[in-house]
């Protein structure tokens, strides 16, 4: 179906929901704009529907709002979708699909602005393909739902792509579940709740992107200016595999994991699949900067739980109000009031983990500072390996806080700790250090 309208009627006003029987292709021509509001979705699909050329809205009235659907552009559980130059807007839950394709599409505005519906998502599907897609100001999570499991389902059997597309401004998190999971050559930029709108709610997802129990592959991805009350101002990462390489996160802010928070436990309790899939969770770093990221709590870059791999990164200027002022493990501290039962939650409802282990080659660890110890790295008691790595001007605003702090087993190999105002290397009770080739210079108070 091509639509050609006249000079200066451009729009097409829907009173009914469309049905969209078999494979259906609907192209505007980069002119034409559909418009609820309509007691329903816009278009009803079954087998494949296609836009293309359009822009699309159907916003929720007081009169809808009881209906179901109402919002909806697409409701298609079963059907496959492809929009292609498409602009949708001022819609609620706007895709539903089986698998959703989106390329040089745009996403402004759709959801509550007042009140979040409960998991309501721009797009719903369980294969997702984003190229060169935009989100703006979206008040739904931009990705978010699937289809309800069921027996034999599977581990990982969804499938999310995104690659070249930007997310700004959208104040809910990309909620991506039980799937494989590749995200290249995007960015996120001030998604999420800022400081100044936190209160005293402690929030459940990252600022950008909340990954839970899945395969992640992130890669020359930009994460600026995120913000989340409660785990990682860009990413919150729980009992997943998670890569991230050539990538950078700056000025992010959360209460705890102002960065990225990883918690590197399977949860108890599996409402995604009937299956399970044999890679344990861990994060792996490559090649990555951590600049400038803010928590509250504690870990100003990174807060982590499990099994952490680094090569080539560099932790410049993170700051933690509390421990870690770019890495801590979350043994490090405790959580003061009103939030001191978070963690405990969070271990009641995952499996127990082995020992937490991170191991950093080639990092560089620069200029963090922390409100009470580990200006650098507070490792709690986790095990800490670093080779061939520089750790320097780290301070802590409580005098003589350590620069490393509490670590289990603490291995430095052809490493320098130099000039940090926080003091040297601090170990716990029993605690034990290694070192190889390392330089322990000019830390005010001790070496």
């Amino acid at each position: 179906i091509v639509i050609r309208c006249p000079a200066g009627q451009q729009t097409i006003e829907f009173a009914h929901t469309l049905d969209a029987h078999g494979i259906v292709h609907v192209d505007g021509q980069g002119t034409v704009t559909l418009r609820g509001p309509v007691a329903g979705p816009l278009f009803t699909a079954d087998i494949a529907l296609n836009l293309s050329g359009l822009t699309v809205e159907n916003p929720r009235t007081a009169a809808t709002a009881t209906v179901a659907g109402a919002g909806t552009i697409i409701l298609g559980p079963k059907a496959s979708i492809e929009l292609d130059h498409v602009t949708t807007q001022d819609s609620l839950a706007a895709y539903v699909a089986q698998s959703f394709t989106a390329r040089d599409s745009t996403f402004l505005r759709n959801g509550d602005p007042a009140a979040q519906a409960a998991f309501a998502a721009v797009i719903n599907a369980d294969s997702i393909e984003l190229r060169h897609a935009t989100f703006t100001g979206n008040f739904d999570h931009p990705i978010a739902g699937g289809s309800t499991p069921i027996p034999g389902r599977p581990a990982l059997s969804r499938s999310i792509v995104i690659e070249d597309s930007v997310f700004t401004g959208n104040r809910s998190t990309l909620l991506l579940t039980d799937a494989r999971i590749s995200i290249r050559r995007t960015r996120f930029q001030g998604n999420g709740i800022q400081p100044d709108k936190w209160g005293s709610a402690w929030g459940c997802c990252g600022g950008a992107i909340t990954i839970v129990r899945a395969d992640a592959d992130l890669s020359d991805t930009e994460f600026r200016g995120n913000g989340a009350a409660g785990f990682g101002g860009a990413i919150y990462a729980l009992g997943a595999r998670l890569r991230i390489t050539n990538s950078v996160f700056d000025g992010n802010n959360a209460r705890a994991g102002g960065a990225v928070m990883f918690w590197g436990r399977r949860p108890k309790v599996n409402i995604w699949s009937t299956g399970d899939w044999p890679d344990s969770p861990r994060l792996e770093l490559r090649r990555t900067q951590f600049h400038g990221n803010t928590a509250t709590a504690f870990g100003g870059g990174l807060l982590f739980a499990g099994t952490v791999e680094g090569d080539t990164m560099l932790f410049r200027a993170n700051v933690s109000g509390g421990v870690g002022g770019a890495i801590a493990d979350w043994s490090a501290a405790e959580f003061a009031d009103p939030y001191g039962g978070v963690l405990q939650e969070l271990i009641g409802a995952t499996e127990p983990g082995k020992p937490d282990t991170i191991a950093l080659a080639r990092p560089i660890v620069v200029d963090n500072v922390a409100g009470t110890r580990g200006a650098a790295l507070a490792m709690g008691s986790a095990a800490l390996a670093i080779g061939n790595g520089l750790i320097a001007r780290n301070q802590a605003k409580t005098p003589s806080g350590g620069t490393v702090t509490g670590a289990k087993l603490t291995t430095l190999i052809n490493t320098t700790v130099a000039d940090n105002p926080a003091g040297g290397l601090v170990t716990a009770p029993g605690g034990a250090v290694r070192l190889g080739n390392t330089i322990l210079l000019r830390n005010a108070s001790f070496n």
